[in-house]
């Protein structure tokens, strides 16, 4: 089945919990890529074009503040209700089994669906991202407590229209190692939709890490390859949290990226798109890559 080879012509599916956005591009083996929190499918545009040759790629833009269809007001946003979004669009897009590549918010998800139905996944890729206790990170906890206060999710969304305010450390400032060049497209319908703002209020507070320090009690048993990449700089997702995760994989691989923190895919595309390739193809992965549960520590540098 051929599919469009543009991540700009976007599909609806109404799915049980409401309206979710798509880009479905390329042919061939299915990669799922899931993004994070106030983020959109457009976090992957410099990777699936060059994947879209190889794979069929599916690209969601999940209801976490990034969307921009409000989700009904009686929509179940927590993160286990955006797992159960993840997994009916993989029923009616006819995805029995899929490899996910995962990102922030997005990793945190995909362990749950790690755990959920591991049948349904073939491979994963997981780069910085929420594991363990740290859900959220410790710089965006005052979200989860703030945000139960209803009109405060209004208030942040006013002062994220101050430039100087997008770039504090514990707004989006810290999660790139550049500038965002598409900032602003990130944040319009969050600034824009009251409803987007009611539906990212949602999932924040329904985060606690006691999800994801369940999630890691199963990834012992999780027995598919796994590649864990992980940006050096990032300071949400500090490098013991990266070799935790990988550590508790059975059959994981890590490799370090030097010049990235937690958005690996604005930081190190070429990178990250060469890294997925080599690991979709089961072809052998650079020198920087180092067994789970090694203290061998390697960083892939090559074309940084």
């Amino acid at each position: 089945m051929l599919h469009t080879v543009s991540m700009n012509i976007l599909k609806t599916l109404d799915l049980r919990q409401g309206p979710v956005q798509y880009s479905d591009t390329g042919s061939g083996e299915p990669i799922l890529f899931l993004h994070g929190a106030m983020l959109s499918a457009r976090l992957w545009r410099n990777i699936i074009p060059k994947l879209e040759r190889h794979y069929r790629c599916i690209a969601p833009t999940l209801p976490m503040g990034g969307h921009t269809l409000p989700m009904p007001e009686s929509a179940d946003l927590s993160p286990q209700g955006q797992v159960q979004v993840i997994m009916e669009l993989m029923d009616r897009l006819q995805l029995p089994e899929v490899t996910v590549v995962a990102n922030d918010t997005g990793g945190a998800l995909a362990q749950f669906l790690m755990n959920r139905c591991p049948e349904r996944l073939k491979k994963v890729v997981l780069t910085n991202c929420d594991a363990f206790e740290i859900f959220p990170p410790r710089q965006f906890q005052y979200l989860v407590t703030c945000m139960k206060w209803p009109p405060f999710v209004d208030l942040m969304a006013l002062n994220l229209r101050i430039p100087f305010a997008r770039n504090l450390p514990f707004t989006l400032g810290d999660m790139s190692v550049k500038p965002l060049e598409i900032m602003d497209e990130y944040l319009q319908p969050l600034l824009n939709q009251k409803a987007i703002r009611r539906d990212l209020r949602k999932l924040f507070i329904g985060i606690h890490p006691r999800d994801t320090q369940k999630a890691a009690e199963g990834l012992p048993r999780f027995q598919k390859p796994v590649l864990v990449v992980w940006g050096k700089k990032d300071r949400l997702f500090p490098q013991e949290l990266g070799r935790r995760l990988a550590a508790a994989l059975p059959k994981s691989q890590l490799i370090w990226l030097e010049n990235s923190k937690t958005l690996v895919p604005e930081d190190q595309p070429e990178l990250l798109t060469e890294l997925v390739h080599l690991f979709m193809e089961d072809r052998p992965l650079p020198s920087g890559s180092v067994q789970s549960g090694t203290r061998s520590e390697r960083t892939y540098r090559r074309n940084a």
